[in-house]
């Protein structure tokens, strides 16, 4: 309730891993773009398109 997200969406976004919980990272930026309280993440594309390094 916390997160403001509804139950099955959260269920779907938590993995366990050596029994500790971990959320996805697109659920957790999607959850501090949502919440306002953080400035939204923007990402920044640097280099040449379509050229592998």
């Amino acid at each position: 309730m916390r997160l403001m997200a509804s139950s099955l969406l959260v269920a779907q976004n938590l993995y366990i891993v050596k029994k500790k919980p971990g959320w996805s990272a697109q659920f957790i930026i999607e959850c501090f773009n949502k919440y306002g309280k953080f400035s939204v993440i923007d990402y920044e594309f640097s280099g040449e398109e379509h050229k592998d390094y």
